[in-house]
């Protein structure tokens, strides 16, 4: 039973890890693109209707980001549970080894 809880915890370890190495990209090219958008802001003295487009396909920028994130996340989900799925049915058949293994021993004695 410690190989399954160890495995169980590799694999929260891996998707604790996952989620977060994802957010930091997530978190990195955001701050690219604030960035880029400043600096253009601040070389170009942009007109007000030349700032609103900036600003519009950089929110459907995000709102694509956000988007694929969300869809990366519920496969990582997925993973997961199918991986936590796989486990408890591997933790439970030892279980039953274990009880027959019990059962054995007590007919033994």
């Amino acid at each position: 039973m410690s190989q399954v809880m160890l495995n169980l915890q590799v694999v929260k370890s891996q998707t604790a890890k996952g989620v977060k190495d994802m957010g930091d990209k997530m978190n990195k090219t955001l701050k690219q693109m604030f960035e880029k958008v400043k600096k253009a802001e601040q070389q170009s003295a942009l007109t007000l209707n030349t700032s609103k487009q900036i600003d519009s396909k950089f929110t459907a920028i995000t709102e694509k980001i956000k988007a694929s994130m969300k869809e990366e996340l519920k496969g990582l989900s997925s993973n997961v549970n199918a991986s936590l799925t796989g486990i408890n049915k591997k933790q439970s058949n030892l279980n039953i080894d274990v009880n027959k293994l019990k059962d054995q021993v007590k007919k033994l004695q």
